[in-house]
C-alpha cells in the first residue's frame, strides 16, 4: 500500500481509479501516518480495497515485486493471505479494545 501511497503520480492515479469504480475509499493511508491506535483502520482498508487495488496494479504495474522478490499481484490474490489479513484485521481490533 505504501508504493502506491508514496509516489504522487501513483496515488493521484489510484484516487481517479478508485472514483471511476464506485470504491468505498477514496484513498489509502499512509502507513507510517497512523498511531497504534488507527493501524486496524490502514489495515480494514487496505483489506476492504484489496479487489481494487489489485485491478489497478493490473492495468498499471503488473510487474510489481515485493521487497523479497514477490509478486505483489500475486499476493492479493492469494486467498490464504487475504484470510491472513482479515484476521490482523480482526487481532488488532482486539487489541485496540
Amino acid at each position: 500500500m505504501n508504493e502506491i501511497r508514496a509516489k504522487g503520480l501513483k496515488h493521484r492515479q489510484f484516487q481517479t481509479f478508485l472514483e471511476e469504480v464506485n470504491a468505498q475509499y477514496k484513498g489509502l493511508i499512509y502507513h507510517s501516518e497512523v498511531r497504534w491506535l488507527s493501524r486496524r483502520r490502514v489495515l480494514e482498508r487496505s483489506l476492504a480495497l484489496v479487489e481494487e487495488t489489485s485491478k489497478f496494479l493490473r492495468e498499471r504495474n503488473p510487474t510489481l515485486l515485493t521487497g523479497n522478490g514477490k509478486g505483489v499481484l500475486m499476493i492479493l490474490l492469494d486467498h490464504v493471505w487475504l484470510l491472513d489479513l482479515a484476521f490482523l484485521v480482526d487481532i488488532t481490533e482486539h487489541l485496540n479494545i
